[in-house]
């Protein structure tokens, strides 16, 4: 018998991302393992957060590649490479094409194709959250609101550096936005630092008893590879 999904400890990985299955460790395997298991408890926004570079678009893709085998519709968004991310942009992402009417329309639109297109599960994931305006986060709210005729809304997971639901909201988001579950990423240090080197070497082919020490470690990395591994 496979083992219960419910398990926040299993995580099912479709094929092509196992083959390539990054570093899960320590804090990184906690997060997508509460993320996912939050998912399927159908809570409220999720926030992803951490300094640039500690891995957060990686634990976004993990679970992102376990829901996959979900009975879900699930829409990933993220910024193309633009220093801000307007609401326009984003609700044309959405419903994937171009927006010509006026932005109201665009957002009662967005919900409603959302919320009546099926009986699925809908999870919204963004990667990127930080570069969102606040038009833009706020449309992403109202799209996650917890009631709208009776079905259970999209689930929302916002990844990004900043707690950008901190910002100054709507008077009525806010109790959205207080309903949300944060996730933080620190940079790897200790044992865990030590874990992911030792996991790096390893799939380089590289003997671990070449090195003697984690700082050894790391700046043959950045070196061999040119890494960031952000650490304390």
């Amino acid at each position: 018998m496979p083992p219960s999904m419910h398990d926040a400890s299993v995580i099912t990985v479709q094929e092509p991302l196992r083959k390539e299955l990054p570093y899960l460790g320590g804090g990184h395997g906690r997060a997508v393992a509460t993320l996912y298991q939050s998912l399927r408890d159908h809570e409220g926004p999720l926030l992803l957060t951490g300094p640039e570079g500690v891995g957060k678009s990686v634990i976004l893709k993990v679970v992102l590649a376990a829901l996959a085998i979900e009975p879900i519709r699930l829409i990933n968004l993220k910024n193309a490479d633009k220093p801000e991310w307007n609401h326009r942009d984003l609700a044309s992402q959405i419903l994937e094409r171009p927006i010509e009417t006026s932005p109201d329309i665009a957002v009662a639109t967005a919900i409603a194709e959302l919320t009546t297109a099926d009986e699925r599960q809908v999870v919204i994931a963004v990667d990127d959250a930080h570069t969102l305006t606040d038009k833009a986060l706020e449309l992403l709210l109202l799209i996650a609101a917890p009631v709208r005729a009776g079905r259970i809304p999209p689930q929302l997971i916002l990844a990004g550096r900043d707690d950008i639901l901190e910002r100054d909201l709507r008077t009525e988001l806010r109790v959205i936005a207080r309903l949300a579950r944060r996730v933080t990423i620190e940079p790897l240090t200790g044992a865990d630092a030590g874990d992911y080197i030792a996991f790096r070497l390893r799939r380089a082919g590289t003997p671990l008893v070449s090195c003697r020490c984690a700082a050894a470690m790391t700046t043959f990395l950045q070196v061999r590879e040119r890494v960031f591994l952000p650490m304390n």
